[in-house]
C-alpha cells in the first residue's frame, strides 16, 4: 500500500509559483515573490546546495505516502487509508507548509518562511507535525481495513 519514495525532480519554479500563489494578500504578487526568493536564496547560502535539490528534499521530507478516503457503510463514514494520487500529495504537501508558515510568530512572511523551510530540510517544524498528526489518523484507522476488504471472486 504504501509505494517506494523516489527522488522526483520538481521544478523549482512550479513549487515557488505555488507557494506565491498561496500566500497573495490584496493581489501583492511581487512583494510575496521577493520575500520567497530571499528566503531561499538564505537557505541555499546557509546549506550551501543547489534550490532544485533543496526544493527537491523539502518535497520529500513533506510528501505524505498514504490518504484517508471516506467509505460509506450502514449510516457511518469510515476514514480508510488508501494510495494517494501525485497531484493529492502535492497539494496536502504545500497546505501543511502553508498551516506550519501560518502558525509562526516570527516576524514578517520571509523570515517565516526561511524559518520553516529550513525546519522541514531538517525534519522538523510544524508542517512535519501536521503530516504526523496525519499518520496517527492513518494508524488508528488502519484496524478498519479487515471489514472492507472486497472478497476475491471465484
Amino acid at each position: 500500500m504504501i509505494r517506494k519514495v523516489a527522488r522526483i525532480h520538481l521544478g523549482e519554479r512550479l513549487l515557488v509559483n505555488s507557494i506565491i500563489n498561496r500566500f497573495i494578500k490584496r493581489g501583492h504578487k511581487d512583494f510575496v515573490g521577493r520575500e520567497i526568493y530571499q528566503a531561499l536564496h538564505d537557505i541555499k547560502k546557509n546549506r550551501k546546495r543547489s534550490i532544485t535539490k533543496l526544493v527537491n528534499d523539502f518535497y520529500i521530507n513533506l510528501r505524505p505516502a498514504v490518504q484517508l478516503k471516506p467509505r460509506f457503510a450502514s449510516g457511518l463514514v469510515y476514514m480508510l487509508p488508501a494510495p494517494i494520487p501525485l497531484k493529492k500529495e502535492y497539494t496536502m504537501a504545500l497546505t501543511w507548509f502553508y498551516k506550519g508558515v501560518g502558525q509562526r510568530l516570527d516576524l514578517g512572511l520571509g523570515k517565516r518562511i526561511f524559518n520553516e523551510f529550513n525546519d522541514v530540510l531538517g525534519k522538523r517544524g510544524r508542517a512535519i507535525g501536521l503530516k504526523l498528526d496525519y499518520y496517527k489518523q492513518i494508524v488508528s484507522n488502519r484496524v478498519l481495513l479487515y471489514r472492507f476488504k472486497k472478497k476475491a471472486k471465484r
